[in-house]
């Protein structure tokens, strides 16, 4: 099968071949986009039909965990992953020429971010980091080193070119928080997901 996007993951000739990163609201998102769905989806009873075609991925999945993803699909044991851009990152640098898709459903995004906390022991050292962080050769480095798309605009000169989405991905959503009856049923079908899969 060629993969296009998150759909043809359900194709039965993936039995027991698929790697899958371990985040409920991503796992449940890309199943939503494969439904024409939004990533951030709260009505109850959409989710709760998100959570039955999730269970009709379990057949294809291999194992689902969050650390190192990748290494499942470098040794063999997946023929097939959804990993995180880090993971990506890492892969490609051990085996080029592995083929990577983006889906045609569209990406779903989330934004590290670096907070201090109130009671912090030295506010003072935790801003001085933030503000190294933010340099824009270093915000350059980690993104070069990581993986992750840069949200730091005059780091974009210093970014390896190749860790660039291509200009054919023109379809993108952030995941957002939703209310309290949406995540307990995202995390519902993932706990089920999770039993249908071991």
């Amino acid at each position: 099968i060629e993969i296009k996007g998150y759909k043809d993951l359900w194709d039965p000739s993936l039995k027991d071949s698929i790697a899958l990163t371990a985040n409920y609201r991503v796992i449940n998102g890309i199943t939503q986009l494969s439904m024409g769905e939004s990533m951030n989806e709260e009505d109850v009873d959409v989710i709760k039909k998100t959570g039955e075609k999730l269970l009709e991925l379990a057949p294809n999945v291999r194992l689902i965990q969050d650390d190192n993803t990748q290494t499942a699909l470098l040794n063999g044991e997946a023929s097939v992953a959804f990993l995180y851009t880090s993971q990506v990152t890492e892969a490609l640098k051990e085996n080029p020429d592995l083929k990577v898709v983006y889906p045609e459903e569209g990406l779903g995004f989330g934004i590290l971010g670096m907070f201090i906390p109130s009671n912090a022991p030295d506010k003072d050292a935790a801003a001085s980091f933030m503000d190294y962080i933010c340099q824009p050769d270093v915000a350059a480095k980690c993104t070069n080193a990581i993986g992750y798309y840069s949200t730091n605009k005059a780091a974009y000169d210093q970014v390896d070119p190749n860790l660039v989405a291509p200009d054919s991905v023109t379809k993108g959503e952030f995941i957002e928080n939703v209310s309290r009856e949406a995540d307990e049923q995202y995390q519902k079908n993932w706990t089920e997901f999770k039993a249908a899969c071991d």
